[in-house]
């Protein structure tokens, strides 16, 4: 489990949990931050404790100010780190 700012990059992300920086190319629309990937995984401004599921993992809105998502909690349910890269 991880817990990302809402505004880390997409590729900090990948770094970070040593997955391929393409895995969410097919959703993630123009997001290039973790909170503009859930905004496009939920299709609207979700409530802290929304979980979204995409694949192998899954997110969870932790902490939320206004419309901006602050906390982002991501779950990889298997690996998917050292074939991928």
């Amino acid at each position: 489990q991880y817990i990302f700012d809402g505004r880390t990059m997409l590729h900090d992300v990948c770094k970070v949990m040593d997955i391929n920086s393409n895995v969410f190319n097919g959703v993630r629309g123009d997001a290039d931050s973790l909170a503009g990937l859930v905004l496009e995984l939920t299709g609207h401004f979700p409530e802290k404790g929304y979980v979204v599921e995409h694949e192998n993992f899954i997110f969870t809105v932790e902490a939320k100010n206004g419309k901006r998502i602050e906390k982002v909690k991501i779950e990889l349910l298997s690996d998917q780190t050292e074939t991928d890269n």
